[in-house]
């Protein structure tokens, strides 16, 4: 995956509580350019990953 920039305003709609991730900001918000859930045909919410996930201290 390429690397996603960082904005300034959150994702609308989008709810990210994983606060070791580059893109997270506090109140639960997520700064990611856009997002990328992964894999195609799953069938339940642990069969699900956000792929846009890059921890704090790989930037």
């Amino acid at each position: 995956m390429e690397k996603i920039s960082r904005k300034s305003d959150p994702i609308s709609r989008v709810k990210c509580v994983v606060n070791s991730c580059y893109y997270y900001q506090s109140g639960d918000k997520c700064v990611a350019e856009s997002i990328e859930v992964k894999p195609p045909n799953s069938s339940s919410t642990e069969d699900t990953d956000c792929n846009t996930f890059r921890p704090k201290t790989s930037m």
